[in-house]
């Protein structure tokens, strides 16, 4: 620990190393010892002078102090003392206190700095990204790559008049078809810091994450819990569409301080994106309005590509992509500010909407994902564009041609107007209607068994 960092401890303290580089307090076990002996008294100092310093304890020290904190404060129980403490946690990193920390100590390889540089200021940026993605190892699925990192991109979106601005986004196709490898490739561009990913969980287990969702993505692999009529109480669903469409989430329950009832308020805050894949057609329903649908390619020259280029890789002669390069991608994104942006030429897209007559209710939600994706594609040319005197971003016509490429096939669906089928067998029973098995196998060229 250096000078400064000493300096800027409280003065009441002593700060010691330990073996394994974990702040030791003397004097924390007195402060606890000083608290008032009635915990909603105590929480004052244990939020703003106790759990800055218990946050940086391994876990042992962590329950031990929880422990003490506990008994002196007559708390119903550790669970309650810890929730405070989690909170007044997340509070500190919200305000940035640690990553400046972290920025301090950093050292970036000037290459590297360089390189991202580049990266920011290159007019093909959106193009060399998805070619990023390409060059590690995804065949085609250009659109849904770049799908992939608009949704993440748009967790930058500041919090609009209405809610959150931040996409979200799900790839539904048959098992194998090709979902989940682009979305774990694509991610390798990016920090770790900018997304959140989990497999399954339960609706609370989002309340206690200590680095919350504050501009990242949550990536949910497989939407099982989010299905279209699933048994019981989605509360899952529920959390998660809240937090995409008002951009935080609260829970509160009732718990108990002194043997006397309270209620106890936990409060995770966004702008959150959300990325998922699922095999079935759709989730649940009021949540399935608020996404951008989209589907792997399944045809067979898709297969024929993917097995010669797997074999390509297996052989050792496929492209590669050096470490140095992917850092660069991830600290060019680690540049990037949450800034808002203006659209000058919004009104001309809607008045071009509002030419095709009648619009169902879900063209309105529709529109709003597609003003999302142009406002997050200048978002991340932010280097290139100009910006009005109030700092904003003011996005250009080059914006709009790129979203219209991502998202409008996906705003067709959603306007009811069929879904875009990539299989050239769905293609065929979609455009012959009834068909058996046998016409169908010579039409596509392929044998009775395998259409079954």
């Amino acid at each position: 620990m250096n000078n400064n960092e000493l300096n800027n401890q409280p003065e009441n303290l002593e700060t010691q190393n330990s073996d394994e580089g974990m702040p030791v307090t003397d004097d924390l076990e007195d402060m606890i010892e000083q608290l008032p002996e009635n915990f909603p008294q105590a929480l004052p100092i244990i939020q703003n002078e106790i759990a800055p310093i218990i946050a940086q304890c391994d876990p042992g020290l962590k329950d031990h102090y929880i422990s003490l904190i506990k008994k002196r404060t007559k708390a119903a129980s550790k669970r309650a003392v810890q929730l405070e403490i989690e909170n007044a946690i997340n509070v500190v990193t919200e305000e940035d206190i640690l990553p400046t920390e972290q920025q301090e100590t950093r050292i970036i390889d000037p290459e590297i700095q360089q390189m991202a540089d580049r990266i920011a200021n290159d007019p093909q940026l959106f193009k060399n990204r998805i070619e990023m993605v390409n060059r590690l190892g995804v065949i085609g699925e250009r659109r849904n790559i770049g799908i992939y990192q608009t949704v993440i991109d748009s967790s930058l979106l500041p919090m609009g008049t209405s809610g959150s601005e931040a996409l979200a986004a799900k790839n539904s196709g048959p098992q194998g078809s090709g979902k989940s490898h682009p979305l774990f490739t694509t991610l390798k561009l990016y920090p770790k810091s900018a997304y959140y990913l989990i497999t399954s969980g339960s609706a609370k287990s989002l309340y206690n994450l200590n680095d919350g969702l504050k501009h990242k993505a949550l990536i949910l692999t497989e939407a099982l819990q989010l299905q279209s009529g699933r048994q019981g109480d989605n509360e899952l669903a529920y959390c998660i569409r809240t937090l995409i469409s008002e951009g935080h989430l609260k829970y509160q329950y009732t718990g108990f301080i002194d043997k006397k009832k309270v209620t106890i308020k936990q409060d995770l805050k966004g702008p959150t994106s959300l990325l998922t894949t699922s095999i079935h057609g759709k989730l649940e329903e009021q949540l399935e309005d608020r996404m951008i649908t989209i589907h792997p390619n399944t045809t067979a020259e898709q297969t024929r590509d993917i097995i010669s280029r797997t074999a390509e890789m297996a052989s050792g002669n496929g492209d590669t992509v050096d470490k140095k390069t992917l850092d660069a991608w991830k600290l060019f994104y680690e540049s990037l500010e949450p800034v808002s942006v203006l659209i000058p030429y919004a009104k001309d897209i809607a008045e071009f909407i509002n030419r095709r007559g009648s619009l169902p209710i879900a063209s309105r939600r529709a529109f709003k994902r597609v003003l999302a994706t142009i406002k997050t594609i200048a978002l991340i040319h932010q280097r290139q564009r100009s910006r009005d005197d109030m700092g904003n971003v003011i996005a250009e016509y080059s914006d709009y041609a790129l979203a219209y490429q991502l998202v409008g096939d996906a705003f067709r669906e959603s306007l009811g107007e069929g879904q875009r089928y990539t299989d050239d067998r769905m293609r065929i029973i979609d455009k012959e209607g009834q068909i058996t098995p046998r016409a169908l196998s010579e039409k596509d060229g392929v044998t009775t068994a395998a259409i079954s």
